[in-house]
């Protein structure tokens, strides 16, 4: 799961292809990702490039919960 994360987090330099390094407090995260594309600079070939963050969510909807909160009937 943290792999698949840290796949994901990963942003390519769209220059010269370079992953950047993966430091949460270096990237643009907002709670919607609603904010305007960020402005970055590749760390290899020193280009400039933008960053927009898209935000996908999902649910879990069900009848029961058991007693830690977890849904055990899903629908």
């Amino acid at each position: 799961m943290i792999e698949q994360r840290k796949e994901a987090e990963q942003i390519k330099c769209p220059h010269c292809g370079a992953i950047q390094p993966n430091d949460d407090c270096q990237y643009p995260v907002t709670y919607w990702g609603e904010d305007e594309p960020v402005e970055k600079e590749c760390e290899e070939c020193e280009e400039k490039y933008f960053v927009k963050e898209r935000v996908e969510r999902t649910y879990s909807v069900g009848k029961t919960i058991d007693r830690n909160g977890y849904i055990i009937e899903e629908s």
